[in-house]
């Protein structure tokens, strides 16, 4: 059993108790134009794939790095990763 007292402990070194895009809810609710005008301020590129049906874009600023795979039409499929660099974890 875990000791609730224990895990706060940790709490201080931790920047981030879950990832910085967590506010928005569920990611497949959003386009790639709806998503990029809201992470705006992070560095954006893209990659098409699969004979240009479908195309990889990384998100990244300091803290986090985030890939979405969409379709030609911009309709969201999957996250492809997630990365929170200040804990060095790789959601994939």
């Amino acid at each position: 059993m875990i000791n609730i007292a224990n895990v706060n402990l940790f709490s201080p070194l931790f920047k981030y108790q879950f990832s910085e895009t967590a506010h928005l809810g569920s990611l497949e609710s959003y386009s790639f134009s709806e998503l990029n005008k809201i992470l705006c301020n992070w560095k954006m590129s893209s990659e098409t794939i699969n004979s240009n049906n479908h195309f990889i874009v990384n998100w990244e600023n300091k803290t986090s790095i985030l890939e979405i795979l969409y379709d030609q039409s911009g309709k969201f499929i999957s996250i492809k990763n997630d990365v929170w660099k200040d804990l060095d974890l790789n959601f994939k």
